[in-house]
């Protein structure tokens, strides 16, 4: 069977579609795309429908499917997170009939994040339509893609900076595009992004920040983990947020330290992460060891504790962390248990 990216290409777009995976950019993407080659912007007033959320009606998704498209060819109809493939399957097994037998001028389109394949609706959409997975893509793939959306706009942009751009535009793909767009913007006249044209547009992210301040306790460097904390909060970060990405982060290194003898592809690959994070991982799993990152960790679940039952507060929660642990002599001394 052709992709979808052929389908479209060729002209052959079919009557119903699941698009899922954990990308979101992707699946959005993929749904515009159909749309787009089916009915033009005149033609979506009258020919195309949009059902979003939880309370949408299963009958009203009924009459739009089975109904015929108005002065034009062809009729989209785009039902998203609707939770008919996961816990409110019940309520939309009345659609199974008319999926199967969708009108040839109609193309349903389902976005969904819960598939349950055990479902009769996933079965129907299985049978007589398609179900397509969209997840993050791997370096190689979402570097190509900078390459290209930068070629869009007369810019060039080398591999090296697109490492250093994905390091500190973290992972959703969305966000990476509109830094790219501004980046584009910023060197239109001079068509090549450096390393300081990204410092001068990217912000690090959440995630890129909890890696530096990580580092930070890793070096025994207490000043710089808490200036690194500090900006955290000053981009608005709750307090909570970040003690549980710290958590977060030991877990993740904890996880990395079971797997060194494996490559950074098959740690992305377990850790669902793409390939440049797991490198990082890797470094600073080695860079801890496996037996103070369990430490940590350890520590960090009974932090975690006494401030749920109310023996601590957060800021003395993240006191703690960032104060304590950033001094390699003070880690726990417990024994790592197996």
């Amino acid at each position: 069977m052709k992709t979808l990216k052929e389908q479209i290409r060729d002209g052959e777009i079919g009557n119903l579609y699941l698009l899922t995976g954990n990308e979101p950019f992707l699946i959005r993407l993929n749904t515009d795309r159909i749309k787009d080659a089916l009915i033009s912007e005149e033609d979506a007033f009258m020919n195309f429908d949009h059902f979003v959320g939880a309370r949408m009606d299963p009958e009203e998704i009924k009459i739009s499917l089975e109904t015929l498209p108005f002065l034009g060819e062809r009729r989209v109809v785009v039902i998203e997170q609707s939770g008919a493939f996961g816990k409110k399957s019940n309520e939309f097994e009345g659609l199974q009939k008319i999926l199967e037998d969708l009108p040839q001028t109609t193309t349903a389109v389902f976005m969904e994040d819960e598939i349950d394949k055990r479902t009769k609706l996933f079965k129907s959409v299985q049978k007589c339509g398609q179900v397509i997975t969209l997840d993050h893509p791997n370096e190689h793939d979402l570097s190509v893609w900078i390459r290209q959306e930068c070629k869009k706009r007369a810019v060039r942009i080398d591999n090296n900076e697109i490492s250093y751009l994905l390091s500190l535009a973290g992972t959703d793909m969305a966000h990476i595009l509109s830094e790219v767009e501004k980046l584009c913007s910023l060197v239109k006249e001079k068509g090549m992004i450096t390393h300081a044209d990204i410092d001068q547009i990217i912000s690090p992210s959440v995630e890129t920040r909890i890696f530096r301040l990580t580092d930070l306790l890793g070096s025994g460097k207490s000043a710089g983990a808490y200036l690194a904390y500090k900006d955290l909060l000053r981009q608005n970060e709750k307090k909570e947020h970040i003690f549980y990405m710290i958590g977060r982060q030991f877990h993740m290194l904890y996880r990395t330290s079971l797997m060194e003898k494996s490559s950074f592809q098959e740690v992305a690959a377990e850790l669902k992460i793409r390939d440049f994070a797991a490198k990082e991982y890797i470094r600073q799993a080695r860079m801890f060891g496996r037996e103070k990152v369990y430490r940590i960790l350890e520590k960090l679940y009974q932090t975690d504790l006494a401030v749920k039952t109310g023996e601590m507060t957060i800021d003395e929660a993240l006191d703690l962390t960032l104060l304590t642990y950033a001094d390699p002599a003070s880690y726990p001394k417990n024994s790592m248990k197996t």
